[in-house]
């Protein structure tokens, strides 16, 4: 395995392919490619809770069954369902001991605006583990085609590449978009939709928010006015809420040893390690250098 490789799975499988370019992901045209492979787990696979960086998955089952658990919320999955992944999400799949999942996957992101925007709006709409799981054998054929590309590189792969990408989000905004709102949400009031469209935000954007007045922009409310709404809708501040969303997020990518404590101090938009280490001590009453050192030393010996 390559320095760029993060390994995920505990146990064993039977098949495996991959290409992991989570630190330096490849570039076709507008679009990035962070990870792309097959997998074929048997009863003995599992895949454990992790965090999602800053690109969003697609899970391609493609025969077998497993559990996809995502932010504490759980959904079955079979051959044929495409499951979806967002940035900040806690992901950890579960698979069937009498039949095993086999899966396809690809992470990607991209810059094109348009895309990028439309793309924005699938993830603030399907956030519930029931409006992730799409079937769409195009999809299926693209990501397929994808990772055969990418196996057998040549002149023209970066040209296919581009294109093929293009294809998958376009097909994942048509396929999301048409979702129809969850049913449990029918008895939710004006309120509490608003403060889950929130956490929802915050949840999806953990590693490119700066500013918690951002969310002025994505409710047309003022912040005053929400940030007293959530205090008595939750029992909880945003400020809060988001802190403790993005601590959590730093322990994970702590707990995986591919990161160092600089690292994450960035990609969460800490002011300084200085703060990130004072915000995490007090909540964890530990340095994120000494939790980083435990996990490092495990995996050691």
């Amino acid at each position: 395995m390559d320095s760029n490789n993060i390994e995920l799975y505990s146990g064993s499988y039977d098949y495996r392919i991959s290409k992991d370019n989570i630190y330096h992901p490849l570039r076709y045209g507008k679009h990035f490619l962070y990870q792309i492979g097959r997998m074929h787990c048997n009863k003995h696979t599992h895949i454990p809770m992790h965090i999602q960086l800053n690109y969003i998955e697609l899970t391609v089952a493609t025969d077998g069954k497993a559990r996809v658990v995502t932010n504490g919320d759980s959904i079955n999955i079979e051959a044929g369902d495409i499951y979806l992944s967002f940035p900040g999400d806690f992901h950890e799949i579960i698979v069937d001991e009498i039949c095993p999942l086999k899966y396809d996957y690809i992470t990607i992101m991209t810059e094109d605006e348009v895309l990028f925007k439309e793309i924005d709006g699938v993830i603030a709409s399907c956030h519930e583990a029931d409006a992730r799981v799409t079937r769409d054998d195009y999809i299926r054929r693209l990501v397929a085609r994808a990772i055969n590309e990418i196996n057998v590189s040549d002149q023209f792969t970066d040209t296919v590449m581009e294109s093929l990408i293009n294809q998958m989000l376009v097909s994942i905004i048509r396929d999301y978009k048409s979702h129809a709102p969850n049913d449990s949400l029918k008895n939710v009031t004006d309120a509490e939709l608003l403060c889950l469209r929130l956490m929802n935000y915050i949840d999806n954007h953990i590693y490119t928010i700066k500013n918690l007045r951002e969310l002025v922009a994505i409710s047309n409310y003022s912040y005053n006015y929400m940030s007293n709404l959530f205090k008595k809708v939750t029992s909880d501040t945003l400020m809060n809420y988001y802190q403790n969303r993005r601590l959590e997020t730093a322990m994970l990518l702590l707990q995986s040893g591919q990161f160092s404590v600089t690292q994450v101090a960035s990609m969460l938009n800490y002011s300084s390690i200085y703060s990130f280490s004072l915000a995490f001590k007090n909540k964890y009453g530990h340095s994120p250098s000494a939790k980083r050192l435990t996990k490092t030393t495990k995996q050691n010996k």
